[in-house]
């Protein structure tokens, strides 16, 4: 489970390294893989609470301070 949040980026991705090693094609938000991406969900959210990880970036983030960048396009869904 990956997410990107950059100032111009706020998405997730979700890989089956088994069929596709190459991560080529996110397969986050499909009812295939609802389930893992549900209970993946709750231990990132698990970890970041026991780790008192804030919700945003402090004003003295890195990525913050970045320029936008233009990632490319997603495959359809």
């Amino acid at each position: 489970l990956i997410r990107f949040y950059e100032k111009d980026v706020d998405q997730w991705e979700l890989f089956d390294l088994k069929n596709d090693p190459s991560e080529l094609t996110s397969v986050y938000g499909t009812a295939k893989y609802a389930v893992v991406q549900n209970r993946l969900s709750r231990q990132l959210a698990l970890h970041r609470q026991q780790l008192a990880v804030p919700s945003d970036d402090p004003p003295q983030s890195v990525v913050k301070r970045m320029p936008p960048r233009t990632r490319k396009p997603t495959a359809p869904k």
